[in-house]
């Protein structure tokens, strides 16, 4: 079953899992095959909102379009920026490969305690002196939009930490940016926006309930089956319904009012229409547990995938290891 299976994959593969080395051992590329066929079994729909223009991309689209630097914290100065790596530079290996301010951009370590100053970012990045000021604007807003035909849907597979008896398949999704909302100063603007949706299955594959994300600590566990308000595609897929700019996760199209905020919070909307996703067809396999897929190590950089107010990766999350418990439905 499911469980054994990603044991034994943990067993086999050591601290890196390498899908091609798993040919020549029958029972791991059986296990791991069977993983796969589970992730993708109730792999979510994502549906997009027909107004927004900011949509996901693969992390191979962002990074040669942005520009790698540490945030000089001793200055206390939010936009001073040190020892960057310039556009056109920024490969997976330049981004695992620095270090300044004592501070290493790789951390082999996951967890939030292994967090960095570090930053990919857009805005502020500095202009070639060969590009005119408008094609520079051009190819910074089109970076913004993504490349939503390339778009991978980004796995991890975990054991829960309240059920023993399941895993929790995460399905992660990269936007370079998160658009404006709301009014000045609360705009929730920030560039490179992580979002996921949580899925959790018994032994034998079967979805039993799902964690939509949304915003800082906002997101909800929903029970999966009759009376649910969670859609499931074909039996098996939830429906994901992604928030215009903000792409917060929701079960259900509509106006979500957010509240329990000292400060006026501007809601999510959330509508049909749009770009739809199935994910089943684009998903990657980045980690089991904290043992990272070869040829996914971009999971380990440190930092921020923007300047500030941006969000770490998704190893250095909270809701790697465990979704906080806000509320559930």
């Amino acid at each position: 079953m499911l469980l054994d299976d990603f044991a034994l994959c943990l067993v086999r593969a050591g601290p890196s899992l390498d899908p091609n080395l798993s040919r020549q051992d029958v029972q791991l590329a059986a296990a791991l095959d069977r993983l796969e066929t589970a992730a993708r079994r109730v792999a979510p729909i994502l549906r997009l909102h027909p107004e927004d223009h900011y949509l996901p991309a693969p992390v191979e689209f962002f990074l040669p379009r942005v520009e790698l630097g540490i945030w000089d914290r001793p200055s206390g100065n939010f936009d001073r920026i040190l020892g960057e790596v310039r556009v056109g530079q920024v490969s997976i290996d330049a981004l695992l490969n620095q270090e300044r301010l004592g501070q290493p951009s790789m951390s082999s370590v996951l967890g939030v305690k292994r967090r960095t100053d570090w930053r990919l970012y857009i805005y502020g990045a500095r202009k070639p002196s060969n590009v005119s000021a408008a094609s520079w604007n051009r190819f910074c807003e089109e970076t913004r939009r993504g490349q939503m035909d390339g778009a991978a849907c980004y796995v991890h597979i975990r054991r829960p930490v309240d059920d023993s008896g399941a895993l929790d398949i995460q399905y992660w999704f990269f936007y370079p940016y998160n658009g404006r909302m709301g009014s000045p100063p609360f705009t929730a603007e920030h560039e490179g926006d992580w979002e996921h949706v949580t899925v959790r299955v018994s032994d034998d594959g079967q979805p039993s309930k799902a964690y939509y994300s949304a915003h800082d600590g906002e997101g909800t566990w929903y029970r999966l089956g009759p009376g649910s308000t969670v859609t499931l595609i074909g039996g098996s897929q939830v429906m994901v319904y992604s928030a215009w700019h903000s792409h917060a996760s929701y079960p259900i199209p509509g106006v979500i009012v957010r509240e329990g905020s000292m400060i006026d919070l501007p809601d999510d909307v959330t509508a049909d229409g749009g770009p739809e996703i199935n994910t089943s067809q684009r998903l990657r396999l980045v980690a089991l547990a904290d043992t990272t897929v070869l040829g996914q190590s971009w999971i380990h950089f440190s930092g921020t995938w923007g300047r500030a107010g941006s969000p770490y990766g998704p190893g250095f999350q909270s809701s790697w290891y465990a979704e906080p418990e806000v509320r559930r439905t």
